[in-house]
């Protein structure tokens, strides 16, 4: 990974980034049996399916808190709102969940497999100064939707707590931050979980004052680049400014809970961010010629036919340039390009030939690093102009689904329910970072950070008392 987010001048300067400890809710393993039984992944990845499933495993199971059942029959004063929020007060009072008897900064590692290969990813949970997008300190990379954020600041109203953390990314080169955690953790015993998706969990509690205190300087003068979680932070800033303007709180140096969000931060420069393609599939275009779509792509890309059949040899998520590895002898360029176009049982590779011709078909109002992406030249390109499936359409998904799964990607078309697949190379963190420095957000669906956070190992109340 190259450059430094620390080193762009038009973010030199810019408001501190504020960590700082805080005093958990966590569930009592005692009380509970095992924290696999109350966990659960990230509230928008929970299908109806897998909701039921966690319901029945556990009656404290933290989804109820998070995406309660709604009901025909509820209304202002009984719903999966409310019912969250007297769920949480009767899990605090019945010892279900206990508060940690000082604050503490909660170091967290996942130890997860990806495509064959061993991953180790490092962070810690803290609550983050809330500040607002576009003054430098903490960085957007998502648009966000009005739905989402609506739900969420009702649940936030409701039970006045921070039910999962937020993903960061900071940049440490020195590794500091970590090495002081990480030095600290392993004097403590680790809660464990083993999560559904064979993620191996381990959380410690560090309160160590010395270690604070270093983490803390250490991230006053970093940035945080959100990985996942874009609509829980826009909610956390709505809920701020609700709270303070019902106190009347003008003062900016009085703090308050609601002033703060719970983040999980992880370092960009260490070894375990893994982030996965997301696939396209092409469904109802009218008259699609498997030759001619081919034929038009060749305009812009040289394409190469290769075997389908190495396709059933790559994993289903694996963070390496994958497509890559499918041109035979001769590689291309590190920053050339590079799809895959299944269609009618074919594979083809395309590699973009000349990144300066496809300029005229790209939004001239965004800046380089945004047009430099391979899913910006991929739905400017053969989405958008080969294949004339508007912006607007795009938007909507009308001929258009996305997949994680390659094998999913390609199973869709061999079936006949689509008709193309467009396969991609992971975005990287760096071009990921590139364009939020750029004040820009990615196309939809550009990133998929893996594996998810758990949710339910801490929770943080925002309610004063708390503090």
């Amino acid at each position: 990974m190259t450059g430094d987010i620390d080193d762009i001048d038009s973010w030199k300067v810019r408001p501190v980034v504020e960590v700082k400890p805080f005093a958990g809710l966590r569930y009592a393993v005692d009380r509970v049996g095992s924290l696999g039984l109350v966990t659960c992944p990230p509230y928008d990845v929970i299908s109806d399916e897998q909701r039921e499933e966690l319901y029945s495993r556990c009656e404290y199971n933290v989804v109820r808190l998070v995406l309660g059942k709604a009901y025909d029959s509820d209304d202002e004063s009984d719903n999966r709102y409310t019912r969250a929020a007297a769920l949480l007060r009767q899990w605090r009072c019945d010892g279900i969940l206990r508060r940690d008897p000082e604050p503490a900064l909660y170091a967290y590692e996942q130890l997860f497999e990806v495509g064959g290969n061993q991953y180790t990813r490092f962070g810690f949970i803290a609550a983050v100064g809330l500040q607002d997008f576009g003054v430098g300190g903490i960085l957007p990379h998502e648009q966000t939707l009005s739905k989402p954020k609506a739900d969420r600041l009702q649940l936030m109203r409701a039970t006045r707590c921070n039910l999962s953390p937020i993903f960061g990314i900071y940049s440490d080169e020195s590794g500091s931050i970590e090495a002081a955690l990480r030095d600290q953790a392993s004097n403590t015993e680790a809660l464990v979980v083993l999560d559904d998706s064979g993620t191996v969990n381990r959380i410690w509690a560090v309160s160590d004052r010395g270690a604070i205190e270093a983490v803390r300087r250490g991230m006053q003068d970093s940035q945080i680049l959100i990985a996942d979680g874009h609509h829980r932070y826009e909610t956390s800033l709505n809920y701020q400014r609700e709270v303070r303007q019902k106190l009347g709180l003008t003062d900016e140096s009085q703090r308050i809970p609601s002033d703060y969000t719970m983040m999980m931060l992880v370092n960009m420069h260490g070894t375990g961010l893994v982030v996965l393609p997301t696939h396209r599939v092409i469904h109802g275009l009218n008259d699609l010629d498997p030759a001619v779509l081919v034929a038009e792509c060749a305009k812009w890309f040289d394409v190469e036919e290769a075997d389908p059949k190495r396709l059933a040899d790559i994993e289903d998520m694996t963070p390496e340039r994958f497509l890559d590895s499918l041109s035979g002898d001769v590689k291309p360029a590190a920053d050339t390009s590079i799809f895959g176009l299944y269609v009618a049982g074919r594979l083809y590779l395309l590699k973009l030939r000349d990144r300066s011709k496809v300029e005229s078909l790209m939004d001239a109002s965004r800046s380089e690093a945004w047009r430099r992406l391979d899913v910006s030249v991929l739905h400017s390109v053969i989405i958008g102009h080969i294949m004339n499936i508007s912006d607007e359409d795009q938007l909507h998904q009308k001929n258009l689904k996305y997949t994680r799964s390659l094998r999913e990607a390609v199973s869709l078309v061999d079936s006949g329910q689509c008709q193309v697949a467009l396969l991609l190379n992971p975005t990287s963190v760096d071009e990921v970072r590139q364009v939020a420095l750029a004040g820009e957000t990615m196309p939809q669906k550009s990133t998929y950070f893996y594996p998810k956070l758990l949710t339910g190992l801490v929770l943080r109340s925002l309610d004063q008392e708390d503090e």
